[in-house]
């Protein structure tokens, strides 16, 4: 590679160094001292590397290292001194019990049912210095809870454990604390495995998550091989016994159903129980009328139903 030195700075001045990276020389590339990308008379690159397999993006996402924001310093430091707390959340049973003071007017902010738990009038949890016993999680898992509503994050350790990311992922959705229930199942879907794709399924369904449901049901028809990889799973056994409507999605999934052969569906009035109806049966009636049939359940009812309406 040709080079010039200029003090502790140096300039690429062919594309040798660039293709052996495989891309490209910019127009104009120079480094001098002081520049970012020079530390100790040495390039500093950060590359990312994207993995596809089957059609699922599996690549983690990129992350720098950001300082955290003033204000959730802040709040993080209310929640750790105790200032100012006016709702007790208690965790666990008898000696074992442990408390946890907090501030509704964070814990509202999240949440609209906190919000309507410590708001609203009537509410037993809305009395000053309320103590609430609050059995979703285990302590850990409930100090994270708790914790995220100041700082917008969890332990780190967590976003690795599987189990500990679904029950958060539960109690998220209990709660109704969006943000952060959506940064989980982002993360359960780049976590989706042959062992644990239909127990996902499983809860996605429970939930109504509708992009676990979809990232679930495409990598289990992704092929024919995995899909009878996770037929022999204690997971698809639980699928196939507690939740077994949904063996018409992976069906549906794995081998497109045909077109009816009717030229008057697009026409035909919608059956009155669209909500009771499953995701399987909904796009059936969606690709009779010629309507895309992506999307979450609501979605595809609410698809429908402006169909409906536009053609009476």
């Amino acid at each position: 590679m040709n080079t010039f030195h200029a003090g502790k700075g140096f300039l690429v001045e062919d594309g040798s160094f660039w293709k052996s990276l495989g891309c490209h020389m910019p127009e104009s590339f120079s480094l001098e001292a002081g520049n970012r990308y020079l530390l100790n008379d040495q390039i500093a690159l950060l590359l990312k590397l994207k993995v596809v397999i089957d059609g699922v993006d599996l690549s983690e996402t990129l992350q720098e290292t950001k300082q955290q924001s003033a204000v959730l310093a802040s709040l993080g430091n209310l929640l750790a001194e105790g200032k100012h707390t006016d709702v007790t959340l208690s965790v666990g049973s008898g000696d074992l019990t442990q408390q946890f003071h907090a501030h509704r007017l964070v814990l509202s902010a999240s949440s609209v049912v906190f919000e309507q738990m410590l708001f609203s009038s009537g509410m037993s949890e809305a009395k000053p210095d309320v103590d609430i016993e609050f059995v979703d999680l285990g302590l850990r898992l409930a100090q994270n809870f708790i914790r995220s509503f100041y700082t917008d994050d969890i332990d780190a350790e967590l976003w690795e454990d599987d189990e500990a990311l679904c029950h958060l992922m539960s109690c998220f959705h209990k709660y109704q604390v969006k943000g952060m229930l959506k940064r989980c199942e982002d993360r359960v879907v780049k976590k989706l495995s042959v062992e644990n794709v239909a127990e996902r399924l499983m809860m996605a369904d429970l939930l109504d998550l509708g992009s676990l449901r979809e990232s679930a049901l495409s990598f289990l028809g992704a092929s024919s091989h995995r899909l009878a990889e996770v037929q022999s799973t204690d997971g698809f056994a639980r699928l196939t016994k507690q939740r077994p409507h949904l063996l018409a999605d992976v069906l549906a999934t794995a081998v497109q159903p045909a077109k009816r052969k009717s030229t008057n569906l697009a026409f035909e009035k919608l059956p009155t129980n669209l909500q009771d109806l499953r995701v399987v049966e909904l796009k059936q009636l969606l690709s009779d009328r010629g309507l895309s049939i992506g999307g979450a359940k609501a979605a595809l009812v609410e698809r429908l139903q402006q169909h409906e309406r536009s053609s009476s």
